[in-house]
């Protein structure tokens, strides 16, 4: 399950999964453990991101929002946010198994 790049979101979902799929007779128990101790991995907080997030073309265009940002700010203008982001989204997985030391973010339409 690891190799295959599947969403590991919770010891119970894994746990299902091998008595289903597998017919693998384990506690859930036994599955935290060989995830957190044999594998290392840690069960941590997904970050959702846009698929093209850190294209060339998204990175100038927020680099150019800043410039502008900073300048709105230094002429006293007041600047509502609203945040919109969410509105789209399908995925409300809030976290996730992990490798230790990798990025736990997932990329959403």
């Amino acid at each position: 399950m690891v190799d295959q790049d599947t969403f590991l979101d919770s010891v119970g979902s894994i746990h299902k999964t091998l008595v289903s799929q597998h017919q693998l007779e384990v506690k859930p128990k036994d599955v935290q453990h060989v995830l957190k101790h044999e594998l290392e991995m840690s069960y941590k907080k997904v970050s959702p991101v846009s698929i093209l997030a850190n294209s060339v073309k998204n990175l100038v265009f927020r680099q150019q929002f800043a410039l502008k940002f900073l300048e709105l700010l230094q002429s006293k203008k007041v600047i509502l946010n609203i945040d919109e982001t969410w509105l789209g989204m399908m995925d409300f997985r809030r976290m996730k198994w992990t490798p230790k030391h990798s990025t736990n973010s997932v990329p959403q339409l």
